[in-house]
């Protein structure tokens, strides 16, 4: 009823029939793919030796020196876990980190490190020979729509020595590459998944309609990326209004969405999160986002969150989110080591002391206290009060707040004792876009500044019908 495929089948010219089988949880996440195929038996003779020596007739295939070969036929099953967790034929391959992934060997665990450019496209993996000395394991390269340079800087192929390849993958095994997502090269099937759908990166074009076409009638329903592949990644399975798993994730989703919206067009962006209960547990999505007026001279903006209000029947608001828009005519942070006053950062701050603060890195924040500014909660007026209020008006309900700034800091304020207490989400301001003239910008992620759903004016309720 997801329009999903469940099993696709090859017919080789060897009369074998192969196949890939896909099991899918109630929402179309994949959890599981089986990959029927055949290998041959040598068992009866000749050997590994002997595999360069066969012929082909027009029936089967042939051992000239040991007469016909045998094939026999094998299941390759691979099972998708929460958190990133990879199985292949019920052992441990890999489990993700957010720098990239770690590979489970013998009951060893090696660290492994991509390089992504800014469509999360992962360029290079890497690791250490363990003495501490980074190597370089895997460099890939792509044309504009995702399909794979070849001829250089390719790893030893793992090719099956049968009429068809059961896999091209590296030696190293991990398949994840454009734009983040698995690249599906099992029995040449040679497609990408996304979250919600299959993509064939030779045509650019993805495999099944859009769950949205309706909403965006204007698009082919298989469009991929919007035909805007330079500077603008898919979004597939980034849409507003799609179950996740836990608000954070919800989160996630509204800063890939809207920070970047919020930088460019210097203004705040707010939703309100909730959960709904989907069978017999509560996933989680957000309202469709509002925006402000344009940050003013004096680089003050702000946005009525609560006018994004279109709860779907059955939810429970459980939180909200907001962009800052740009960082203009803003300060930015103190050293808390020095108790600088935001009034004379400026005149007292060294050079090299800023040179520090500018570096990008997140571990330097200990060192510093973000205080009013874009790149921080609004303390004295704005965040902290309209905090205080959620948390009296949501009761047990509330599970939190996320405040998106130009820096790419996200901080994640919860209800401590009825009181609101913030702190910066490490995980989340890894991956949220940022501004590139930001002062403080801590990250290199590219933002999209026209979302699939544009936000709409906050002075008027997204639906008048709800309070």
């Amino acid at each position: 009823h997801l329009n999903l495929p469940v099993n696709i089948t090859f017919y080789n010219p060897h009369g074998k029939q192969t196949k890939i089988e896909y099991i899918y949880d109630a929402v179309g996440s994949k959890k599981a793919k089986k990959v029927h195929y055949y290998e041959p038996d040598y068992s009866g003779g000749g050997g590994s030796e002997m595999k360069r020596t066969i012929v082909s007739t027009n029936t089967t295939q042939t051992n000239s020196s040991v007469g016909p070969t045998t094939y026999v036929q094998k299941i390759m099953r691979t099972d998708y876990l929460d958190g990133g967790f990879q199985y292949k034929d019920e052992v441990l391959q890999f489990f993700s980190h957010f720098e990239g992934f770690v590979m489970s060997d013998k009951g060893n665990y090696v660290y492994y490190f991509n390089y992504t450019d800014h469509l999360g496209n992962v360029r290079v993996k890497y690791t250490d020979d363990g003495s501490g000395t980074p190597y370089i394991v895997e460099e890939s390269n792509y044309y504009p729509f995702g399909l794979k340079h070849k001829g250089y800087n390719e790893p030893e192929q793992n090719m099956k020595d049968w009429g068809y390849i059961l896999t091209m993958e590296s030696s190293l095994n991990h398949k994840y590459k454009f734009q983040g997502q698995e690249r599906q090269d099992e029995l040449g099937l040679n497609w990408d998944s996304f979250k919600w759908r299959n993509y064939d990166y030779a045509i650019g074009r993805f495999m099944s309609v859009d769950p949205l076409t309706e909403k965006y009638n204007t698009w082919s329903p298989y469009t991929f990326s919007g035909n805007i592949v330079i500077h603008a990644r898919e979004l597939e399975g980034l849409e507003p209004h799609l179950p996740f798993d836990d608000m954070e994730k919800a989160a996630e989703n509204f800063g890939s969405q809207y920070n970047g919206y919020s930088i460019a067009n210097k203004r705040e962006v707010g939703t309100q999160y909730y959960k709904i209960k989907v069978g017999d547990v509560y996933k989680y999505s957000y309202t469709t986002p509002v925006e402000g007026d344009p940050v003013d001279l004096n680089g003050n903006a702000k946005v009525n969150i609560l006018s994004s209000n279109d709860l779907p029947e059955g939810g429970q608001y459980v939180g909200d989110g907001h962009g800052h828009g740009n960082d203009s005519n803003q300060r930015f942070a103190i050293l808390t080591r020095k108790e600088y006053s935001l009034k004379d950062f400026d005149e007292k701050a060294t050079n090299s002391e800023l040179k520090y603060l500018q570096t990008g890195k997140l571990s330097v924040l200990k060192n510093f206290k973000i205080v009013e500014g874009a790149n921080g909660p609004s303390v004295g007026s704005g965040d902290m009060p309209f905090w205080q209020n959620q948390i009296k008006r949501l009761g047990k309900n509330y599970e939190g707040s996320y405040t998106f700034t130009p820096s790419g800091l996200v901080w994640i304020t919860k209800n401590n004792e009825g009181k609101p207490q913030f702190k910066v989400d490490y995980n989340l301001s890894r991956i949220t876009p940022s501004d590139p003239n930001s002062i403080m910008r801590m990250n290199n992620v590219s933002g999209t500044v026209t979302p699939v759903v544009k936000p709409l004016p906050d002075y008027k309720k997204v639906d008048p019908k709800k309070d």
